[in-house]
């Protein structure tokens, strides 16, 4: 298990996450239960998003696929001065994965990642990315994938001959041509109260994508298939921020330092 610390901005009422130092350790209670399996058709390996990493890592281990989960600490700092850290898993990797620069080079790669959601929903998977690199020559053509994913989730939502996309609304119809990726951050964002409630277009959304560029290796071929559960990801951003604010509202005894 890898640790980091990471931090974000949350403007206004409660202000940043940081680096801090001094805060309260808090735990995050699972509010959330993520639907198992998700009633959407969509499967990466036969992996889906609401598995637990122990589930995705045996998943991805009969594919011969390992996988180490990230950890990070989150510290919250509000405008009253209390700080809060809550400790999580965070994402996850194939071993020996570093970043998609690290293998562009590679004409055999093969790795996994993804997100995990926080503890108000018990930490389970919520996105999953698989890459391939190929030799031109011994790709899969764009257009059979496309045939063999059609048969399998109907006609995609978009598709322009390097890309396609099948976008599902929260209770499982089919969208158009809609842009969903931009609504969630795939890594947990705190939302403001006033962001809470505001209906999101998009439920589930698999996107395909394939294209060969020039490397100093010469030409590589890479196929990607990415499943974002932006319903899960909605869910758990509410019930994290709605706990994080209920973490800040320690009251506090005013200091007598000499001003």
């Amino acid at each position: 298990m890898r640790n980091q610390a990471f931090s974000m901005v949350a403007a206004g009422v409660i202000g940043l996450f940081a680096f801090g130092t001094g805060a309260s350790a808090f735990d995050m209670e699972q509010t959330v239960e993520a639907t198992v399996p998700p009633a959407y058709p969509f499967r990466i390996l036969d992996a889906y998003p609401g598995m637990t990493f122990a589930e995705m890592q045996a998943a991805m281990a009969m594919k011969e696929l390992e996988l180490a989960e990230t950890s990070g600490t989150l510290t919250l700092r509000s405008t009253s001065g209390a700080a809060i850290s809550v400790e999580m898993p965070v994402s996850y990797a194939t071993v020996g994965f570093e970043t998609p620069m690290h293998h562009q080079g590679s004409t055999d790669a093969h790795y996994v990642l993804g997100d995990l959601t926080t503890p108000a929903s018990g930490s389970v998977v919520v996105t999953i990315t698989r890459t391939m690199h190929f030799p031109p020559a011994e790709a899969t053509p764009y257009g059979a994938l496309l045939a063999q994913l059609t048969e399998l989730y109907d006609a995609p939502s978009y598709a322009d001959g390097s890309t396609a996309i099948w976008r599902l609304d929260p209770e499982g119809n089919r969208l158009g041509d809609v842009s969903c990726s931009a609504q969630v951050n795939h890594a947990f964002q705190y939302l403001q109260p006033d962001n809470r409630d505001m209906d999101s277009a998009c439920g589930a959304e698999f996107i395909m994508t394939h294209w060969t560029s020039q490397t100093g290796n010469g030409a590589v071929t890479k196929i990607t298939f990415t499943l974002i559960d932006h319903a899960l990801l909605r869910q758990d951003a509410i019930a994290a921020s709605e706990q994080l604010d209920a973490g800040t509202t320690a009251t506090h005894e005013a200091s007598d330092m000499d001003l």
